[in-house]
């Protein structure tokens, strides 16, 4: 079976960057590159981290975090050994999940579904939720710094300017 490199979830520790892979099925593949050259160090055997919407880590633990994000599966997530690219085990989230983020500044997960973030700390006690305005486009990954929270999304008739000159309703536009 021939696997995609449609690029899905994606974490930098400032050393590696690792890249999630769809498909097919529920299998997928982690693709670790050395920085900042991001050249390729290593490639997952198939490992059971489905759609891999969201990747990032847990630095006391030493491990990454994929979110499944499917239809059947919108609150699974794998635990992987940036190491070895292996799945260690498996957690799930209290609540649906489009997006996970782990803020190792501050020991707490961000929880990103309906354009709300939930805030829970480390072991997914809930502290509180943060409405983020507009709706437009839909969430696709996020990345918390300590400080702020940074959110991609997809939108299918937002124009960047950038690679198309024009709304594309096949491909859309992330921002």
């Amino acid at each position: 079976r021939s696997y995609s490199k449609s690029l899905q979830g994606g974490y930098t520790d400032g050393e590696y960057g690792y890249v999630g892979t769809d498909g097919p099925g529920d299998m997928g593949r982690i693709f670790k590159y050395s920085l900042p050259d991001w050249e390729l160090v290593e490639i997952s055997d198939p490992i059971l981290i489905k759609h891999s919407n969201a990747i990032s880590y847990i630095k006391d633990k030493n491990l990454l975090t994929v979110a499944h994000c499917t239809d059947g599966d919108v609150r699974g997530f794998a635990y992987v050994d940036p190491n070895t690219l292996e799945v260690v085990g498996y957690g799930e989230t209290p609540i649906d999940c489009w997006g996970l983020e782990y803020d190792n500044a501050n020991e707490r997960f961000i929880v990103e579904v309906n354009w709300i973030h939930y805030i829970f700390d480390k072991d997914f006690n809930y502290i509180k939720e943060l409405a983020y305005g507009d709706m437009d486009g839909t969430p696709q990954t996020l990345f918390v710094d300590g400080k702020y929270i940074y959110d991609v999304r997809y939108n299918v008739n937002w124009d960047t300017g950038h690679s198309r000159s024009t709304p594309d309703p096949t491909f859309g536009q992330n921002y």
